[in-house]
């Protein structure tokens, strides 16, 4: 990722954000240097269904509840961040760079 961020690259990328990605590791301990602190919001409200159809074609990926990366625990998600917004379901980002000209 840190290559994104080096010029000339930097020159016309004019946003960039990280994403959440659900995972076993959410279990252990945040690391301040790793941590995931979202401060930008999508709501999904209207699309939450067609999430769950797209995680579904990652047949390797699936687990079973209560596993994050289980159907039941992506719609937690969705809804948790939204939530925090105030939308039905929301997916969160963390804004690394927001380049105004």
């Amino acid at each position: 990722m840190r290559v994104v961020l080096r010029p000339p690259a930097s020159e016309f990328v004019k946003k960039i954000f990280m994403y959440e990605v659900p995972s076993s590791t959410d279990h252990s301990p945040p690391l301040l240097e790793n941590a995931f602190m979202p401060n930008y919001y999508v709501d999904i409200s209207g699309f939450i269904g067609k999430k769950i159809k797209a995680y579904k074609c990652y047949r390797t990926e699936r687990r079973h509840y209560p596993h994050p990366r289980s159907e039941e625990a992506l719609r937690v998600l969705a809804k948790k961040r939204g939530v925090e917004i105030g939308f039905k379901y929301a997916e969160a980002f963390m804004v690394l760079r927001e380049k105004w000209e």
